[in-house]
């Protein structure tokens, strides 16, 4: 499946990115891809791209502020990148501005 496919089943918007990992600071473009079908979105990722969780603040429901391997609690969306992340088992990247892209045109 490629990222046009993926719009047409899942909520999917361009994002650009810029967070703190490891103590620097990164900007990563990517996708939010807004949905609850998880077992389905993990089998529909493109080749290439690598999946994370988005977690929003305590503070509010619209405000997304860490990018880790796994969400439970306070989970915002999900993250979809060409770029690999080294974030650790337990850790995140905090995400401290997040924008949004225009869609690409052709």
């Amino acid at each position: 499946m490629n990222i046009e496919e993926l719009s047409v089943k899942y909520i999917v918007k361009r994002r650009s990115i810029d967070i703190i990992l490891n103590d620097e600071e990164k900007r990563v473009r990517g996708f939010l891809v807004e949905t609850h079908k998880h077992e389905e979105l993990l089998k529909d990722i493109p080749d290439g791209y690598y999946l994370y969780y988005i977690r929003h603040s305590d503070k509010s429901l619209k405000k997304p502020s860490t990018i880790e391997n796994y969400v439970c609690v306070n989970f915002y969306g999900y993250f979809l990148t060409e770029t690999k992340l080294d974030i650790k088992k337990d850790g995140y990247a905090e995400i401290i501005k997040w924008r949004k892209l225009a869609p690409k045109r052709n």
